[in-house]
């Protein structure tokens, strides 16, 4: 009788301990679980800086904390002029197509970019349309039209009225000559900018008649610049560089308070002026 209750008492103590085990750990995956971050953004003007965090406002948003380490990557959007336009720079511009050309477009805004270490550029227009494919920009400044989708004044679509008079009739609006290019610079002779990349001109609204729209293909394009064209051009650059008023983009890790922990931030100078508009939450480059 007494071996029967010693065994019975070793299986009641092994089932308690086995309870605990599996209690802590479930315990365990239930905290981590719950430490577990999401994806963060910050994106509006620099309200102010102490250390190593800044606030960050915007009108939709409110006031964000963004915290950054030595690990944390940052890039400034700066206005440049046309010398500094080179052979192997990636280029995106936005402009008006040539009525005999198909591969020319005269550019009213070009923003210049590096190429990765592979020497190629980001990707193309392929993405286009998206939120966010053109960053935001300060009053006056060059570059890209601010707004929440990958045209000016945001949405998937060019806006009615943009870019001039344009074609008028059916599927079409005000503001159809409005071309964008992407791509990387072959040749720089004067005025114009050849480049290999990809390009999207005379946008119409959709009909019950309009085929699907296909991938831009690469081909040879040639970019005349004009006295009101404006360049900005992206450079990396260190937190030393923030400044408050600047428009900023952070995107990181966010905290269970709504914090940022950034891994990259895009800055544009507004040169002591307010940020009219946050970035968007991408970019597009050449292609």
């Amino acid at each position: 009788m007494k071996g029967s209750r010693d065994a019975h008492r070793a299986r009641r103590w092994g089932t308690a301990v086995i309870a605990v085990f599996f209690g802590t750990v479930i315990v365990g995956l239930s905290s981590d679980a719950g430490a577990a971050s999401s994806p963060g953004v910050a994106s509006g003007s620099v309200a102010s800086i102490s250390g190593t965090t800044m606030e960050v406002q915007s009108a939709s948003a409110g006031q964000t904390t963004v915290a950054w380490t030595s690990s944390t990557t940052f890039s400034e959007t700066v206005t440049e002029t046309e010398s500094a336009i080179a052979v192997g720079d990636c280029l995106t511009v936005t402009g008006t197509p040539a009525k005999k050309s198909k591969t020319e477009v005269t550019a009213r805004s070009i923003t210049l970019s590096q190429p990765s270490s592979s020497g190629k550029c980001a990707a193309g227009l392929a993405g286009i349309g998206g939120a966010g494919s053109f960053a935001g920009r300060p009053p006056g400044a060059g570059g890209a039209p601010s707004g929440g989708g990958g045209f000016p004044g945001g949405g998937s679509g060019p806006p009615s009225g943009a870019g001039g008079s344009g074609a008028k009739g059916p599927g079409s609006f005000a503001g159809a000559d409005l071309a964008i290019a992407s791509g990387k610079v072959t040749a720089v002779t004067g005025a114009s900018v050849s480049v290999s990349g990809t390009l999207l001109s005379g946008f119409s609204r959709p009909t019950k008649s309009t085929k699907k729209v296909s991938t831009p293909k690469t081909q040879k394009l040639k970019i005349a610049l004009a006295t009101s064209t404006t360049l900005s051009e992206t450079q990396s650059t260190a937190a030393s560089a923030l400044a408050v008023g600047d428009c900023v983009s952070a995107f990181g890790v966010s905290g269970s308070t709504g914090d940022v922990t950034a891994t990259t931030v895009s800055i544009t100078s507004t040169g002591g002026k307010t940020c009219s508009a946050g970035f968007g939450a991408g970019g597009f480059g050449g292609a």
